[in-house]
């Protein structure tokens, strides 16, 4: 499943995303994306995270967050969408649940840190990489 979600403020700049149902861990799913199209999604804008939301339907999916701020095509972003302490006993990010902050990475309906060997499915975007 793919879907497109323009930027608005960048003509021209719409990115396409990609759906993945196979269950992979962080890496597993970075390496994935990198290798078919560009990488694991990043979240810049308030509608791409509600087009993440919507395809997910209320399952968690790996995005291109880990170690609470980084992103893993290397681009920046403010927006935070962290799950709320009363939907989970533990604090998110941060938890201490699963490692340390090195190996922490992200995933969705609400952003968790959540174990990097958990297997999720997972949110590309872009066009495919040349191979």
């Amino acid at each position: 499943q793919s879907w497109t979600v323009s930027q608005g403020d960048q003509t021209g700049k719409d990115n396409t995303y990609f759906n993945v149902f196979t269950g992979k861990n962080w890496t597993e799913a970075q390496s994935f994306c990198r290798t078919y199209y560009t990488d694991l999604v990043s979240v810049r804008k308030e509608t791409e995270l509600q087009e993440i939301q919507r395809v997910s339907n209320g399952h968690s999916v790996w995005i291109g967050l880990y170690r609470r701020r980084l992103w893993s095509d290397q681009s920046s972003s403010t927006l935070a969408y962290w799950r709320p302490t009363v939907q989970s006993a533990y604090a998110q990010p941060d938890n201490g649940r699963w490692q340390s902050v090195e190996q922490q990475c992200t995933a969705v309906d609400r952003w968790a840190d959540e174990d990097c060997f958990a297997r999720f499915p997972f949110i590309c975007y872009s066009g495919k990489a040349d191979t």
